[in-house]
């Protein structure tokens, strides 16, 4: 019977995703926590190399300290990934 209800509900376009690992349209959780964690790990690291926006300004200079600024700035400009790939401990 479920089945059928299920059925019926897709032809007509009302069947919402179910959750579960296998729906790959099932919503998924944001990544605020995973973000949260990336933004304490790189909190006072050094950048290893100059990170700038598209419009060229200059998010972080080579070796100068990653800030909550600087955070704030490379997320603005979508350089955020770039970031935290190119610090040193």
């Amino acid at each position: 019977m479920k089945a059928a209800l299920r059925r019926a509900q897709a032809q007509k376009g009302g069947a919402k995703p179910q959750q579960g690992r296998n729906n790959p349209q099932a919503k998924k959780p944001t990544d605020k926590p995973v973000e949260d964690r990336r933004r304490a790990m790189l909190l006072g690291k050094k950048a290893a190399r100059t990170i700038t926006a598209d419009n060229g300004e200059v998010i972080v200079e080579s070796g100068a300290e990653i800030t909550e600024e600087v955070l704030q700035k490379a997320k603005l400009a979508n350089k955020f990934i770039e970031l935290s790939m190119n610090y040193t401990p």
